[in-house]
């Protein structure tokens, strides 16, 4: 896993927390348990909003680390 994170400007609290849980996620199963916890709408913003910042990560950056981003929602 790379010691690299994704930035996303703006998040609150409540949404930082629910990003660091997507981004320790490594199964399909792991994210559906946070919508046991959080709201789904939120999880599936967030984890649409790491997407587009991992998308803004390929064009800026290295096309191999923002596939490596991406392969954890594939």
């Amino acid at each position: 896993m790379s010691e690299r994170n994704l930035e996303i400007p703006g998040l609150s609290v409540k949404q930082s927390i629910i990003a660091d849980a997507l981004w320790e996620c490594e199964t399909e199963a792991q994210v559906l348990q946070l919508f046991e916890v959080f709201p789904v709408v939120e999880v599936i913003l967030i984890k649409e909003l790491m997407i587009a910042a991992a998308l803004d990560v390929a064009v800026q950056d290295d096309l191999a680390l923002a596939q490596e981003y991406l392969r954890r929602f594939t």
